[in-house]
């Protein structure tokens, strides 16, 4: 492995990241704005610097601001403790891993919980899909960092809650916003992004509607996309103190290929290459879904109550080498929590009482792939249902003007079912299981000054696994067997840190974290029986890491952040007396990744920015016999901003990979052919301009 120079980690510790601020005056100058960063993600209102968690909040200029808005990870980039591998392939998706959690997704994004507009992009059964995130509309994301079962149940080994940018001020404002852009590498890899938004209030009513259409040749072969998004949100102020919000957002990709991952030999030689069985059975996908949400929002004198329903539908059409998959899906659930503010001993308590009903149902139908065509014979044919019902509580208690205290409790209940209709095999695999866990949480925070905190927490979190994984049994005769898997079990994890963060002279800012978690009985894959995926409990993986993030305004037109992490993630079990993996580093997350980003601000309609991303070597499965090569990556881009007659004009120019370095955007864990790596684009060029006018 390579190790970063003392340099190098001093350049950590002294310049790391920014909170973003969204406002034109954050964005017209370099300096920090000190006011109070209010986050949400702990189920409540609360000042960051009293928040007793490592939560990152990002604002709108940085998810936008001359930036592609295609992947997660452009703005997630300088979050410590997040690795975000664009796989450029969107008929995989982006893999998001917090702490290591969601590390082995196969595809979409599993551990982690996904939210957008407060509507969960995870279902119950743990997986999420990101076609339908739209970061050109997305004015904030908030980053949970570590176990959040306390708060939002099965699969949160970390959250991602994204937020919708608000309405104009005030009348009617649009922009218009398109960006093209080439592989100067080898001369394909073109792409272009268009999208308009509209907003307005008037009187109690405000509205923001957005839509944008992507078409990417990739730069691999057979790895073309098409994708549709419409996001909007209109708002109702039924009096001062009550709010009505109604969401619709929808994603259709009738166009995404696939091109598979590739062995070293094939890398080396063409990295730009598709493997050439998932050229022969036209591999990927065709999606499309729809989700709606109502939401209610009452304050009251002594607290606030928060309520939402919400419902979505998707249809899938994915091809595999072997098997066409179709599937489609009925879904929704419901939301509703309570802040009271009241007083225990003369001290200000906040309680808040809640819970979440989610319910999702699947009608999967899979037959054989002849050369990317839905074959005759089918092969499985069923409903898989989940239901989840998770209440919780949680209370936040000033036990003096700088001493806080919070305590937090859930309880979940996770029920899969599952009706197999299929009858050719003579084998019944209908069944149900009702998994369920406890997961409590407690902090607390030090305020050593107006400027600085420190806190400590303890926190849990469990995973159930899919019903895909629970139907895929083995009989005592090591042969694939009928029924559900009793004996896999939800994996779970204990998480112990403290930190320190804060501000300091109107030019600095500043975060460090150190944490141990225990994942105990992780779900693995340890079997491929006739095309059929078999998962185990394994037995114990220890996750200790250091994160290092904030940022330091030289001048007020030179600012450089950084974000440094370091993982240590190691088999303690691995759960079977045959292998010998004890001692071994978890694949998929390498044990050092430094981001750096340089601001410089000449003018204040110039910018210019430049990023460095290092990631270091790391094992690509549990065997650790096959690895990544190190990498370090340099973006590059320049935006202006000019603005006459009531209209602003923002033209941008970026270059990703500079110095065009040859590299694996990211890994499939384990992957049984040792095709583990995903090569990433050279170096490649994109050009655009954003029209605003009216109140934006």
């Amino acid at each position: 492995m390579i190790r970063l120079s003392t340099a190098t980690l001093l350049l950590a510790v002294t310049a790391p990241i920014a909170a973003q601020q969204d406002t034109a005056a954050a964005r017209d100058t370099l300096r920090f704005r000190l006011q109070p960063v209010q986050v949400s993600l702990l189920r409540g209102s609360s000042v960051d610097l009293r928040t007793p968690a490592a939560v990152t909040p990002i604002g709108r200029s940085a998810i936008q601001d001359a930036q592609l808005t295609i992947g997660l990870d452009e703005a997630l980039a300088g979050v410590p403790g997040v690795v975000v591998n664009n796989r450029y392939n969107f008929s995989l998706g982006t893999r998001i891993a917090i702490r290591g959690s969601g590390a082995r997704a196969g595809f979409g994004v599993r551990g982690i919980k996904l939210l957008q507009d407060g509507i969960p992009l995870t279902m119950p059964d743990g997986q999420a899909n990101v076609n339908n995130i739209d970061l050109g509309s997305a004015g904030r994301i908030e980053v949970l960092r570590g176990p959040a079962s306390s708060l939002y149940g099965n699969a949160a080994g970390g959250v991602v809650a994204i937020e919708t940018e608000p309405a104009p001020n005030r009348g009617f404002a649009g922009e218009v916003r398109t960006l093209a852009g080439d592989n100067w590498s080898d001369g394909i890899d073109r792409f272009t992004k268009h999208q308009v938004k509209v907003g307005g209030r008037s009187n109690a009513l405000d509205y923001l509607i957005s839509a944008s259409r992507l078409e990417t040749d990739g730069f691999r072969s057979f790895s073309q996309a098409k994708q549709t998004v419409i996001n909007s949100r209109l708002g109702l102020e039924l009096s001062e103190a009550s709010r009505l919000t109604l969401l619709f957002n929808l994603a259709d990709a009738p166009i995404a290929q696939n091109p598979g991952s590739l062995p070293l030999d094939s890398v080396r030689r063409n990295p730009d290459m598709a493997w050439p069985n998932n050229v022969r059975q036209k591999t990927g996908e065709a999606a499309k879904q729809t989700q709606a949400g109502l939401g209610y929002q009452q304050r009251t004198a002594r607290g606030a109550l928060n309520a939402s329903v919400y419902g979505l539908t998707r249809e899938l059409e994915n091809p595999l080498p072997t098997t066409y998959i179709t599937l489609s899906r009925k879904g929704g659930g419901a939301r509703a929590a309570y802040a009271h503010n009241a007083s225990l001993s003369r001290r200000p308590l906040g309680l808040t009482i809640g819970a979440d009903l989610e319910h999702q149902s699947d009608d999967r139908a899979e037959h054989n792939n002849q050369l990317g065509v839905k074959g005759t014979t089918l092969t499985r044919d069923q409903t898989d249902q989940v239901t989840s019902v998770g209440p919780f509580v949680q209370a936040h208690i000033a036990l003096t003007p700088r001493f806080d205290l919070s305590l937090g409790l859930r309880y979940d209940l996770v029920r899969f079912e599952t009706e197999d209709r299929f009858t050719a095999d003579q084998n019944d695999n209908s069944g149900d299981r009702t998994l369920s866990a406890l997961s409590p949480r407690a902090a607390v925070l030090f305020a050593l000054s107006d400027a600085s905190s420190l806190y400590a927490s303890v926190g849990t979190a469990f995973q159930t696994p899919t019903t895909t994984e629970l139907i895929n049994r083995l009989g005592d005769d090591g042969q694939p067997a009928a029924g559900f898997n009793e004996s896999l079990e939800p994996q779970r994890a204990v998480n112990l840190e403290a930190g320190i963060k804060g501000h300091a002279a109107n030019r600095f800012r500043y975060e460090a974290t150190v944490y141990q978690m225990t994942v105990r009985d992780p779900v693995l894959q340890f079997l491929v029986v006739e095309g059929r995926d078999f998962y185990r409990n394994s037995g114990e993986i220890r996750h200790r890491g250091l994160e290092l993030a904030g940022a330091a305004a030289i001048h007020s037109s030179f600012m450089i952040e950084a974000a440094y992490t370091f993982s240590d993630f190691v088999f303690i079990d691995d759960g079977v007396a045959a292998n010998a993996f004890e001692g071994n580093e978890l694949p998929g997350v390498a044990p050092h990744h430094l981001f750096t980003r340089v601001r410089v601000q000449p003018l204040r309609q110039l910018t210019f920015e430049v990023e460095d991303d290092y990631t270091a070597e790391f094992f690509a499965n549990d065997a650790n016999t096959a690895s990544n090569p190190a990498a370090n990556v340099i973006d590059a881009r320049v935006h202006f901003a000019f603005s006459a007659g009531g209209v602003a004009l923002r033209p941008f120019i970026g270059v990703n990979n500079v110095f065009d370095k040859e590299y694996n955007s990211s890994v499939v864990v384990n992957q049984f052919q040792n095709r583990f790596y995903e090569p990433a684009p050279g170096r490649n060029l994109y050009i655009g301009t954003a029209v605003r006018f009216g109140g934006w």
